[in-house]
């Protein structure tokens, strides 16, 4: 991956293209590829595109996106990652269905064993990589990855309409999905802070400015 940063959107684009240019060498050198086909780019900020020339790989031009996937997750040029809930919860529902015959309340699986069986497969998709887009998530994404867990406990315990979530969760010792990221994120920044290797303490340990409606992911542990 390469990235660059300038406060001016062309030059942030040739000091990405002179890091291609100079890999390329290198790939070359080591009997790599990189694959014009299969690599996107990406602006992440406010600034338009207009007037911005293409980055290229070996003469073939890359196009700029509005949204990429990356480890697993989906990055938006706003980093709001209201796609990355989205398609999370899309991912989940299906794992859910998936399931059910083994985690219905009338599945002959003792409840304990039915509430680990979610625990390893449906809340881990829902939190993966959960401190780096926990503080950024809308309340409305939120909503949207909250749902997916209270109907999979809901479909486990079976209990009736009248219930409330909050109760379920109580009932099976479960906490939601945004209790679960920011308990990560305090465990890798717990982590981190102890680490041996100085470049992994400094990573995203700013929190911004309190002025600001954009929050960093460091702020999920205040």
């Amino acid at each position: 991956m390469f990235m660059s940063t300038s406060i001016g959107m062309q030059h942030a684009v040739d000091k990405l293209q002179t890091q291609i240019n100079a890999t390329l060498p290198w790939l070359k050198n080591w009997r790599l590829t990189l694959s014009p086909e299969k690599s996107i780019a990406i602006k992440l900020g406010r600034r338009e595109l207009q007037n911005t020339s293409l980055l290229r790989i070996n003469n073939t031009a890359i196009q700029w996106r509005t949204t990429v996937k990356y480890l697993g997750v989906h990055l938006d040029n706003r980093l709001t990652f209201r796609r990355h809930a989205i398609e999370t919860a899309i991912k989940a529902k299906r794992t859910r269905a998936a399931l059910y015959p083994i985690i219905s309340h009338h599945s002959p699986i003792p409840l304990r064993a039915r509430l680990n069986i979610f625990q390893m497969y449906v809340r881990t998709t829902l939190t993966y990589a959960g401190p780096a887009w926990g503080a950024q998530l809308s309340l409305n994404s939120s909503k949207k990855l909250e749902a997916v867990q209270n109907v999979a406990l809901r479909t486990i315990t079976g209990s009736p309409w009248y219930v409330r979530n909050t109760t379920i969760q109580a009932s099976t010792h479960k906490i939601s999905v945004q209790q679960s990221v920011t308990k990560d994120a305090e465990n890798m920044y717990a982590r981190l802070a102890t680490s041996n290797h100085h470049h992994l303490r400094n990573i995203c340990q700013t929190i911004g400015p309190e002025e600001t409606a954009r929050k960093r992911p460091k702020a999920l542990t205040i």
